[in-house]
Formats: structure tokens, C-alpha cells, sequence
């Protein structure tokens, strides 16, 4: 049998496990590469509100906040990734989307590298109820604000002016970890807050 018979002989029987090899080979490839290769932002911003925020308005925003981020990783470029939860408004309830929405809020929350939100007034004050312990007092950052000042709305920032497709009741907050291995990513975090609320 010449070569070229057995080569023909090998696809006539095997073709399909050697499809699929090819297959799985591709598949691990591109896992390996979106895993070990992905290239990841500075900082993650996590905006929680109601109703919908186009990727126009996402990608606005995450070059808004850049403008202000410190370079992180030293590669010289300043990135924020902007992670939007959304929550579906009163005229129109979507119990899914709400249920989806606070399962990734609680997932985000429980990630202490997540130190910046911007959120609406109901999730703020049915997660913090009143326990500020874990925010940072803003006049720290800025002296327009008295101390004890552990939140603010947007209206009271630059936002409002550069995003004004925000709702300008959301409240600007800065979580502290109480996870000392994130504890230099928090005061790259303070950086970038101090930088945005006194411009």
C-alpha cells in the first residue's frame, strides 16, 4: 500500500476523531488564550442603576474615568473597565433581569478589588443600612465635603457634567477592603477618586 492509499485509508476510517481533534486542540487554545492572555484594565468601576446605559455610554464613561486613573500596571496607559449592573425601572418590573442583576451585585461585592460604585439610593441603603464603617469619608479626598461625608449624589461632582446621561441622584461611593492584600489597589483607587472630585 503506497502512502498515499494509507493516508486516504487513516480519513476514510478516523475523520471524525481527527475533526474532533482538531476541534478540541482549537477549543484549548482559545481557552488557554482568553485565561493566560486577556489583557486586563487598571481599574474596575461597578455602576449599579435602573434601567438601561448603551455601550456608547459605557465606553464614555470608562474613557472619562481613564482620564483620571493612575497607570497601574506601568505600561503607559491608564484603563478603567466599567462593569454595569442593571436593574429594570418601576413602569416596567422584569423580576428575571432584577433577580440576575442582584446576584452579580452580591458577586461584585464580595470581590474586595472592587473599591468604586456609583449606585441608586434603594441598593445603596439596602446593602449599607446605615453602617458606614466600610466607606471611605470622602473630605479625606477633597475639602468640599465635611467629614462624616460617606457619600454623595453625582450632582455633586464633575459627572454630571461630563456624563449627563447619568441619573444625577446616584451616589458616588468608595468601599474599603478589609482584605489587606488589596490594600495598595485601594489607595490607587483614592488616587483616582481624589483626582475626579476635585476637577
Amino acid at each position: 500500500m503506497t502512502f498515499k492509499e494509507k493516508v486516504r485509508n487513516i480519513w476514510d476510517y478516523d475523520k471524525w476523531f481527527i475533526i474532533g481533534g482538531i476541534f478540541v486542540a482549537i477549543m484549548v487554545f482559545l481557552f488557554i488564550k482568553d485565561v493566560f492572555f486577556k489583557e486586563t484594565a487598571d481599574f474596575q468601576i461597578v455602576s449599579v442603576s435602573v434601567g438601561y446605559l448603551s455601550k456608547e455610554n459605557v465606553e464614555t464613561t470608562e474613557r472619562y474615568f481613564s482620564s483620571f486613573a493612575p497607570d497601574k500596571d506601568g505600561d503607559g496607559v491608564s484603563t478603567v473597565n466599567l462593569l454595569n449592573i442593571e436593574f429594570s425601572p418601576e413602569h416596567a418590573k422584569n423580576p428575571q433581569l432584577d433577580r440576575d442583576a442582584s446576584t452579580q451585585l452580591i458577586a461584585e461585592l464580595s470581590l474586595q478589588q472592587n473599591c468604586l460604585f456609583i449606585i441608586d439610593k434603594a441598593n445603596f441603603e439596602a446593602i449599607w443600612k446605615g453602617d458606614y464603617s466600610s466607606l471611605c469619608d470622602l473630605s479625606s479626598l477633597s475639602e468640599k465635603f465635611e467629614e462624616g461625608t460617606f457619600f454623595i449624589p453625582i450632582s455633586q461632582t464633575a459627572i454630571k457634567d461630563n456624563l449627563p446621561f447619568y441619573d444625577e441622584d446616584l451616589l458616588f461611593i468608595i468601599r474599603i477592603p478589609y482584605d489587606n492584600r488589596y490594600k495598595d489597589d485601594y489607595e490607587l483607587y483614592l488616587k483616582l477618586a481624589e483626582s475626579l472630585l476635585n476637577s
